[in-house]
């Protein structure tokens, strides 16, 4: 298309490339390699093959904004991916309350045979449908009856903790441009975590650690997780995050890798995993994110109370409170924000654990 308008602009275009960051390129300190910091992919012989087509795709895509009404289109993954559309709301709003999109791993076919049959909600899938899967047909039971589904074997693996019992959390941020010797293009940098520690007697404390310095902070994370965690009793988490994060630390740290992996191979519970197995509540509307677990489940404790929510807010907000030029107030403001989330997570997979684990 920016080829089509700089030639229709009279301009002769020699070469059309797609330029992007490399995330091979290992920063070494000092200036940026521009010739390896950035890829160029030439792709001139395939935009010229798309000129000729380019007026008429013009075309398509003005003709809805003269339109007194939107485009007669159904929704579906394209509502979403690759990103979530402006519009979901005001084209979902009278969507059921289960429509059948909420399916787990529901796939393109079979969307389009419940549509075909036409059952939009999931309360309308009849008891015989074989085509879904043990999970889908869990879901389906638990709407269509409005009640929990609560496996006694969810109980039973709780019970089997080691306490101390360790609900972990970690945060980290992307940076565009690697920032830190040996680091690439967009690597994951953990620069915070938080650890509520539960006892057998049932007593629960605290421990958190934010990196708050000029430098890399993964050294400063990694021996202050280490002290925190200590040799002993289960670690909780909520999805493979923290588990991928300590396998690239161990890799990072040779001199640690061999404490780091026993966490990850010896201690790790993933509450997920076994939520996903084990439980389903019509409030989870077919996602198993903490965010949509949490206030099914434990009614009353959600984020909406904390200015940051979600871990993409987090990582820009660390990104800001670590520029030199933030002023002394916000970067404090911005400390707390972060201590706040990440403490909440953390204390939602205690409050998880104190609902499930007693059924």
């Amino acid at each position: 298309m920016q080829l089509y308008v700089l030639n229709g602009c009279g301009l002769n275009i020699g070469r059309a490339c797609l330029g992007h960051l490399n995330n091979k390129y290992v920063y070494r300190g000092g200036d940026y390699d521009l010739n390896q910091l950035f890829s160029l992919d030439d792709i001139t012989e395939k935009a010229q093959e798309m000129q000729p087509d380019i007026p008429l795709l013009l075309a398509e895509m003005r003709a809805p904004l003269w339109e007194q009404e939107p485009p007669d289109v159904d929704t579906g993954r394209q509502c979403v991916h690759p990103y979530t559309c402006g519009f979901y709301g005001h084209c979902h709003a009278d969507e059921p309350e289960n429509p059948i999109s909420q399916l787990p791993g529901a796939s393109q076919e079979l969307i389009e045979i419940l549509k075909e049959a036409s059952i939009e909600d999931i309360h309308d899938i009849p008891d015989d449908f074989v085509v879904l899967t043990t999970l889908q047909n869990r879901v389906r039971d638990s709407v269509v009856h409005n009640r929990i589904y609560l496996d006694a074997h969810l109980a039973v693996a709780l019970q089997h903790l080691d306490y101390p019992v360790h609900f972990l959390d970690f945060e980290t941020f992307n940076p565009s441009l690697p920032l830190y010797i040996g680091t690439r293009a967009y690597q994951a940098i953990t620069f915070q975590w938080s650890d509520h520690i539960l006892e057998k007697d049932g007593t629960l404390r605290h421990e958190e650690f934010l990196y708050e310095g000029d430098g890399d902070p993964r050294q400063a994370f990694t021996t202050s997780l280490l002290d925190a965690l200590g040799r002993e009793g289960s670690i909780v988490v909520y999805s493979s995050f923290e588990a991928t994060r300590i396998k690239e630390l161990a890799e990072l740290f040779p001199d640690l890798a061999g404490a780091l992996l026993s966490l990850k191979e010896n201690r790790i519970v993933d509450l997920l995993k076994l939520i996903r197995r084990y439980c389903y509540h019509p409030e989870f509307h077919g996602s198993f994110s903490i965010k949509s677990v949490l206030p099914a489940l434990v009614p009353g404790m959600s984020y909406d109370d904390l200015e940051i929510n979600d871990g993409i807010m987090a990582s820009i907000t660390y990104e800001e409170m670590i520029r030199p030029d933030t002023p002394s107030e916000r970067r404090d403001f911005l400390r707390r924000s972060l201590l706040a989330y990440c403490g909440r997570d953390t204390e939602a997979e205690v409050r998880l654990f104190n609902r499930l684990h007693a059924v």
